[in-house]
């Protein structure tokens, strides 16, 4: 597979796993509310199909960040990672969660993403 290929769906499948992650836990409620309640909530977090596939996205993303740690320096490659995560994570929590994102948070996303061509190109 081509490494930038790799590389940015390392980016889009950690991205995922973040919306999936929230959207499980929208539906799941208030982890550990309570002590009494904790035994349940983990049972109920470890069989939740929304849980269990922003998990299994979490691992294959971990093992394509391992590959392109293999290949690219980690100095350049993590904040780029980083922010290209977080740009679609905003974008996916707006369009597929519909939260609120205001001017000032788009505003430093750009900014981030600013820095890091800036890092990219040293």
């Amino acid at each position: 597979m081509n490494q930038f290929l790799l590389f940015f769906t390392g980016i889009f499948v950690t991205a995922c796993a973040n919306i999936l992650l929230r959207t499980g836990m929208i539906k799941f409620g208030d982890l550990f509310a309570t002590r009494e309640k904790i035994l349940l909530d983990l049972v109920r977090l470890a069989t939740s199909p929304l849980i269990i596939l922003g998990l299994s996205m979490y691992v294959i993303g971990f093992f394509i960040w391992l590959k392109i740690l293999s290949v690219f320096e980690v100095s350049k490659v993590y904040p780029i990672m980083v922010s290209a995560t977080v740009t679609l994570v905003l974008i996916g929590s707006s369009f597929i969660l519909k939260e609120n994102v205001s001017f000032l948070r788009i505003l430093g996303v750009i900014v981030v993403l600013l820095g890091i061509f800036l890092v990219f190109r040293s």
